[in-house]
């Protein structure tokens, strides 16, 4: 088995659009070659947990035009009690929820001038 090992120091807080890695950890994940994806966390699980949330969110937006942070949150911590230690760890998985969808909506926006373009 193959892993591709992505480093990403102190995410989200020193990126300057945390997009970024998202969008990049996407397009690594090759159907087939890399279809699975590991991910480590220093302390313990919300920065972790952040990351796939924003994978899942991207996945929810472009399948259902939708995402459901509750649940994901939810899920997370029936999973691994103690991930979220702060309320600050679920507003992050909302910013980037917002942010993933905002993204999403400029895309779309796009696509449907250059629709109009043509």
């Amino acid at each position: 088995m193959s892993v591709r090992l992505i480093f990403a120091q102190n995410w989200p807080n020193n990126f300057s659009n945390p997009l970024d890695l998202v969008n990049f950890a996407l397009s690594q994940q090759q159907p087939g070659k890399f279809p699975s994806l590991a991910v480590v966390d220093r302390f313990g699980g919300a920065e972790a947990a952040t990351l796939c949330g924003a994978l899942t969110f991207a996945r929810q937006i472009a399948a259902e035009n939708a995402v459901d942070v509750f649940e994901f949150a939810r899920g997370v911590h029936a999973r691994k009690p103690g991930v979220w230690r702060n309320p600050n760890d679920i507003l992050a998985l909302y910013k980037m929820a917002e942010a993933i969808a905002e993204a999403a909506a400029v895309n779309t926006k796009q696509s449907v001038e250059d629709l109009h373009r043509t």
